[in-house]
């Protein structure tokens, strides 16, 4: 980089993303050279992608560390020439106009974006209004799903994420959406977000009844649960969720696939001690006598039965969404005659008979 600043001394753009062992001084030679860089990109690998290289023996080597504030030094001494040359408009937005432009990124984007350029746009995005809705399920749906996830030092990281939404929302928080939590941030949740209204904790084998029940008898605004692939959440869950929060009006308990637990188990050590056996009919059985307001219901590869389904239906005829994909346990008939009950059924998704017959 040394040779490259004294020798193209008419560069404009410069991308270093990724490459770790260019670091601060080499900023500083860049820029001490290069007087006309108006694009510098600087951006590093998620800790997601650098653990899924840990079974790559060329990279065990190499250094997957930098500090984002000696670069952040070097690139305002050195080349301060970009944000006053290219776009000086930036550098005078008021924080009303600044917080509508973050407030269309998602918290993933916001954290590896604006809060890593400076500490006035840092402490913008920790701004209450940015922060009355955690979503996760983007940045987990765009990776692949990562053996990582299922550790104790990942459910640290989620569990250090939603603590600190929850403080810079001041209580303000409304949705969370996220993977792999505990009963410490949930009871958390639960001390500090009284007007929470969409709750989903899926993935999250340490989630039990001790944190649900701080939920329920807390968070009473709720309308929306999804506990989908949470195996521990039981149907007492359900039940003391449905006894204390009378406005829940979508339900997702959907399971996993026999496949992806004999994968996990394959893979991964760590839920070799945990649970993944639910009752599809007890399930049903809380569900129709504790949420009969409800209007979306997933059930994906639950294990309910013909028998249990029309009690279902009965106890919840306000149903106008109704996913049975993947449960084995029922038959062409039994769903027909389960859902002749549901007068506002709009949309039913049935699991496919040939091939769970097979």
């Amino acid at each position: 980089m040394r040779k490259i600043a004294s020798n193209c001394t008419k560069l404009i753009q410069l991308d270093i993303s990724c490459s770790y062992e260019i670091y601060g001084q080499c900023i500083e030679i860049v820029g001490m050279n290069c007087k006309n860089i108006h694009t510098l990109k600087r951006n590093l690998m998620q800790t997601w992608e650098i653990a899924r290289l840990t079974n790559c023996i060329y990279v065990q080597g190499l250094c997957f560390e930098t500090l984002g504030n000696v670069d952040s030094f070097a690139i305002r001494r050195y080349m301060s020439q970009m944000g006053s040359r290219v776009h000086p408009e930036w550098t005078e937005l008021p924080p009303e106009c600044l917080l509508g432009i973050f407030s269309r990124l998602t918290m993933g984007q916001r954290r590896n974006g604006p809060m890593l350029v400076c500490k006035t746009w840092t402490n913008l995005c920790q701004d209450p209004s940015l922060n009355t809705i955690l979503d996760l399920e983007a940045e987990f749906l765009s990776s692949p799903n990562c053996i990582y996830w299922w550790s104790p030092e990942f459910e640290e990281k989620v569990n250090s994420t939603i603590q600190s939404v929850v403080d810079q929302s001041e209580g303000g928080l409304k949705e969370i959406r996220v993977r792999h939590c505990t009963n410490q941030s949930l009871s958390y949740v639960a001390e500090r977000c009284p007007n929470l209204e969409v709750l989903g904790v899926t993935y999250s084998p340490k989630v039990t009844v001790e944190s649900m029940r701080k939920i329920a008898s807390s968070c009473t605004k709720l309308t929306e649960l999804d506990i989908s692939c949470s195996y521990l959440i039981s149907g007492e869950c359900i039940e003391i969720v449905g006894t204390n929060c009378k406005n829940i009006h979508t339900l997702k308990r959907n399971l996993m696939q026999t496949s992806e637990i004999l994968r996990l188990f394959m893979h991964c050590t760590y839920v070799h001690g945990l649970c993944f056996e639910t009752s599809g009919n007890i399930d049903v059985f809380a569900i129709r006598n504790y949420m009969s307001q409800l209007k979306h219901l997933e059930l994906r590869f639950s294990t309910v039965t013909d028998k249990a389904l029309p009690f279902l239906c009965k106890g919840c005829p306000n149903l106008e969404y109704l996913d049975l994909v993947g449960c084995r346990y029922l038959t062409s008939d039994g769903v027909t005659n389960g859902i002749s009950s549901l007068k506002n059924l709009k949309e039913i998704k049935k699991p496919e008979f040939t091939a769970l017959l097979h």
